[in-house]
């Protein structure tokens, strides 16, 4: 698995709001969706994305945050499973 360097956009964090709303036909990423601990904000994004696009809970995130875990667990690449998270 290759390293996806964050760039802090914010656009994985800032979908979180889509992604709850709209499910997955993948039962993996909806049970982590049913597990979400966050009600998103009314923009969509998560209410622990801070101003400068970094997450508050980084090192305590829900496992549908962990971009790298997600794509491990769905034998994804890194870059395709960043890029699924932000539509």
């Amino acid at each position: 698995m290759s390293d996806y360097p964050c760039t802090s956009c914010g656009l994985c964090c800032k979908q979180v709001g889509n992604v709850l709303k709209h499910g997955s036909d993948d039962p993996i990423i909806q049970e982590l969706i049913d597990r979400f601990p966050y009600k998103p904000n009314l923009d969509g994004s998560c209410p622990m994305l801070d101003t400068q696009n970094r997450c508050t809970v980084y090192n305590d995130r829900p496992i549908l945050c962990n971009i790298k875990l997600v794509a491990t667990l769905l034998k994804q690449s890194v870059e395709e499973r960043y890029e699924l998270s932000k539509e």
